[in-house]
């Protein structure tokens, strides 16, 4: 497993032990609250000026207080495991993944496929007299046309959901044809963006291909760090404009390595070279 699989699989873990954790301190807080009510009747009234009377608020109050922190507790809880789940089961490519380059050419491939495969079926189902969505019998025919040609429809295209999908277009006035010119140009456009974002993740340093770099902006030093995924900018001391300037581009303190972070990628890269190297020179001086 490379290194970034492992940070993938360390994320999933640490929210699932996050989780985990404020459950249980949730079901705690509960138990606590509980408790501090245990001895008073259900629908017991404060006895003013009873003997009674401060311990009963007092009682009250630390219910209310644990009840608030077990109710917080037990969403913070909810959020940390719907973030392990999607993290989980995340599909997204990521610009420091190793294999980043791999998986974008496989999806401009699958999405150019499509994309034909769209522009196939319009092109069927014209030379078949253009059926009409209720139209079984001309939808039959384009059916038929298809499996003489590509057994399972172009690219494995469910005739009978597009079929379907027109017929509620057609009740808006929308259905012209199976795909509509939109829907083709908006599956090109996602073709022209990956094929960007190709060239992109191709300027990125890669686990075993280079090595961490560094490079000095006075007394700041800005570090690439394949392994981690991360660009690390290392400042001499606190500043309020560093700070502004950092969260402005996506940096965020880490407390654990003791400077600014942000994942690696070639805008990352790119912004601390034009602009956060030079104004953090500026800012701290030679």
């Amino acid at each position: 497993m490379s290194n970034y699989e492992d940070r993938r699989a360390d994320r999933v873990e640490r929210l699932g032990n996050r989780a985990a954790k404020l459950a249980r301190g949730s079901d705690r807080a509960y138990s606590e609250a509980e408790a501090a009510i245990r001895g008073i009747p259900p629908g017991q009234p404060i006895l003013v000026g009873h003997h009674s009377e401060r311990r009963h608020r007092n009682a009250i109050d630390r219910h209310d207080r644990k009840m608030r922190k077990a109710i917080e507790l037990d969403d913070a809880a909810k959020r940390a495991a719907a973030l392990a789940e999607s993290s989980l089961r995340r599909s997204a490519i990521d610009s420091d993944d190793p294999d980043a380059a791999e998986k974008i050419r496989a999806k401009i491939a699958a999405v150019e496929s499509g994309r034909a495969s769209m522009k196939a079926l319009n092109a069927v189902w014209r030379a078949c007299g253009r059926p009409s969505p209720d139209d079984i019998a001309g939808w039959g025919r384009v059916a038929d046309h298809i499996a003489s040609e590509s057994p399972g429809g172009p690219a494995g295209i469910d005739i009978e959901r597009v079929r379907l999908e027109m017929l509620v277009r057609c009740k808006y006035g929308q259905g012209h044809q199976p795909f509509e010119s939109y829907a083709i140009a908006i599956v090109g456009a996602e073709a022209r963006r990956l094929k960007r974002r190709l060239v992109g993740v191709g300027a990125l340093p890669r686990e075993g291909r280079d090595p961490a770099s560094e490079t000095k902006y006075g007394r700041v030093v800005v570090e690439h760090d394949p392994d981690a995924g991360r660009v690390l900018v290392r400042t001499p001391k606190k500043n309020a404009d560093a700070t502004e300037l950092m969260r402005r581009h996506g940096f965020n303190w880490s407390r654990a390595r003791g400077c600014w972070s942000r994942k690696l990628t070639a805008n990352a890269i790119a912004v601390c070279e034009h602009t956060i190297g030079p104004g953090l020179e500026r800012i701290y001086g030679e």
